[in-house]
């Protein structure tokens, strides 16, 4: 009996010093203050605000979709109700945290984000003249185009008679109708540039037409078809394509630049940073091989 009321006696002392507490106009301010601040953590969380540019964007695909110049106020509402599903569901997946190991959700974000990179790095920014003209020497080597040549020729899967080219008439600009055999390729070639013509007909036919004057009947000349009477037609000389006629291409490689350059300024920062909060570690543990990659990724040059 007298532990059973020491317990009652205890009890009351608890209930009046909490009584007291919570009678002290400042504690019930916090207590209220806190509520207030919990319940509007807890309305914000769910409060979803979605743009209008999102919802007009929405109806214009629906519109699209439809075929119709304009949405009724059933199909509009449909739009609404989907945009507003797919961000329920959206929000809803991410509470339940199944954006954590999905490899392809993962692989979204980073290609979002160096795209988001690449796009700031080019916001209202276009190429300077001087900038294009150091590309366009950089680059205009691989632009080069060789001498090409176009040219007719008889052709025959035997040698031809001696003088056979002589007799061919040097007035006319193509060659005689139906003289020699059919050829796979036909009577009339071109332009090719030399190289194409040794890998077809092989290097001597080739050398030998690209250094012929233009208009007379040289060979015979043998190929890995047969044998051949050639008249150049036409010799287009070697050339680079001037700066103005490659500006669009120019201009397209400047911005691919640009691009990558951010994404490699992004990625190094990054592996930085990573780095300086690795510390050190053993190499044969995975902490240790990430530091190395880390290392690796930021002292790699453009």
């Amino acid at each position: 009996m007298q532990v059973g009321g020491s317990k009652r006696s205890s009890i009351r002392r608890v209930t009046a010093l909490l009584r007291r507490i919570l009678g002290e106009p400042l504690l019930q301010f916090a207590f209220a203050g806190a509520l207030i601040f919990a319940f509007g953590q807890w309305f914000e969380a769910r409060r979803v605000v979605i743009p209008a540019w999102h919802l007009d964007q929405a109806e214009r695909r629906m519109a699209a979709y439809l075929a119709t110049p304009a949405l009724s106020p059933a199909q509009r509402l449909e739009a609404d109700m989907r945009v507003l599903g797919d961000e329920l569901l959206y929000r809803e997946a991410l509470r339940r945290g199944l954006d954590r190991d999905d490899l392809v959700i993962r692989q979204h974000l980073a290609q979002k984000l160096l795209l988001l990179t690449e796009e700031t790095e080019l916001a209202g920014r276009e190429p300077a003249e001087a900038e294009l003209q150091d590309l366009y020497r950089e680059l205009a080597p691989g632009w080069h185009e060789p001498s090409r040549f176009s040219f007719c020729h008889v052709y025959s899967r035997t040698p031809f008679a001696t003088g056979a080219a002589a007799r061919l008439p040097t007035a006319a600009a193509d060659c005689p109708a139906g003289a020699g055999e059919a050829f796979p390729l036909g009577p009339e070639i071109g332009a090719w540039s030399e190289a194409e013509m040794a890998g077809r007909f092989g290097p001597e036919f080739a050398l030998a037409v690209a250094t012929a004057p233009a208009g007379a009947w040289i060979g015979p000349l043998s190929s890995r078809f047969g044998w051949h009477l050639v008249r150049v037609r036409e010799r287009i000389d070697a050339r680079t394509p001037p700066f103005e006629e490659k500006r669009a291409m120019l201009v397209a490689a400047w911005t691919q630049r640009m691009r990558e350059r951010a994404r490699h300024t992004l990625l190094r920062d990054l592996a930085l940073a990573y780095r300086a909060g690795a510390g050190r570690s053993d190499p044969a543990t995975p902490e240790g091989r990430l530091a190395l990659a880390a290392t690796t990724l930021s002292e790699q040059e453009l």
